[in-house]
């Protein structure tokens, strides 16, 4: 058992380092924010892998789909729960080619993906919703998912 003396020093201790680090100068961070959706996916390459976020049609980031829309990069891969449908979500992107492989859990209502999938056109990874969801876990640890 400690000593009461013995115990105060180690608190004063502890308090002056804590004051110490409050105290330090903070470097600056650097921002993510930016200010438009362009922006946001100008440094996109063609080829990349994405996960895009959402549910059926719920939380889909549509700016930020348009955004790629716009900017015609190709060859993307694209993770998501689903393709939404020929006009809204990903369907924005199918409509201009611009995905070469999806892997998503469920694909059933988006035409333009269909016409795709069916002339051999893109590459479709079906996964259980679940598998899904810790394989973007895994990714977002750093362990190779995708």
């Amino acid at each position: 058992r400690r000593q009461p003396s013995t115990m105060r020093c180690s608190l004063l201790r502890s308090s002056c380092l804590l004051q110490r680090l409050h105290t330090r100068p903070q470097r600056p961070l650097s921002s993510k924010v930016v200010g438009s959706a362009s922006e946001a996916v100008a440094d996109v390459p063609a080829g990349a892998t994405l996960l895009v976020g959402g549910f059926g049609l719920s939380g889909v980031p549509e700016n930020l789909i348009t955004a790629l829309r716009d900017r015609a990069c190709g060859g993307l891969t694209v993770v998501s729960s689903n393709v939404g449908t020929s006009e809204r979500g990903l369907g924005l992107l199918f409509q201009t080619r611009q995905i070469a492989k999806v892997v998503s859990a469920y694909v059933g209502e988006n035409d333009a993906f269909e016409q795709q999938f069916l002339n051999g056109e893109i590459e479709v990874e079906l996964v259980p919703m679940g598998t899904l969801a810790e394989r973007m876990r895994a990714a977002g640890a750093g362990i190779p998912a995708f």
